[in-house]
């Protein structure tokens, strides 16, 4: 499977709690927005997080996508990249970028991830149904007014030592083949 972020988390929120698969615009640039709309793609339901994902059983690996309460539980699909050894891609943005370790920190049940002030998200599918998420809970760290990811390159140096990034160029970008079961082995340790 080849699988896009095609994430929602800066307007789908608790001043906007809706979700619409096949109109919700990605707000992390111009490739989450070409992907998300393809006819050849299928795009969870996730309401802040989804991805639009290419190739056999792409329907599959995303179904129960609307269910979560949180941006990347155990069993979402930026989780269960672990599971099925996936590989993350980072083409020119560091691991600042890197959703993937979202998941890693849910994963680990890391404290203080997780707003404990809920809301719940109205999500209309692909035949037009309203769908209500559960109570949602939004990433969040309640002793900083930064986002958790800003820290998520302090991990480099441990990721290159285990081997569990290698690194390319594609034109004038870094490209980071990041292992999804390494990564998150690494972040066990510290």
């Amino acid at each position: 499977l080849f699988i896009v972020p095609t994430h929602t988390w800066d307007s789908v929120n608790k001043e906007n709690p809706y979700f619409d698969v096949k109109k919700t615009e990605p707000c992390i640039g111009i490739l989450s927005k070409i992907a998300a709309f393809r006819k050849d793609a299928v795009r969870s339901l996730h309401p802040t997080h989804s991805v639009a994902v290419f190739g056999k059983n792409a329907t599959e690996f995303i179904r129960g996508e609307e269910n979560v309460a949180s941006p990347a539980p155990v069993g979402s699909c930026l989780s269960r990249l672990y599971e099925e050894n996936g590989k993350i891609l980072l083409v020119g943005v560091g691991h600042e970028r890197n959703t993937y370790l979202h998941s890693v920190d849910e994963r680990l049940n890391i404290p203080d991830r997780l707003n404990p002030d809920t809301f719940e998200i109205t999500i209309k599918d692909y035949d037009g149904n309203l769908i209500k998420s559960p109570p949602f809970h939004t990433h969040y760290t309640s002793t900083i007014n930064t986002c958790v990811s800003d820290f998520y390159p302090n991990y480099k140096d441990a990721f290159d030592y285990a081997g569990a990034v290698t690194y390319s160029k594609l034109g004038n970008a870094t490209v980071y083949c990041c292992d999804a079961r390494k990564m998150t082995d690494v972040v066990k340790k510290l």
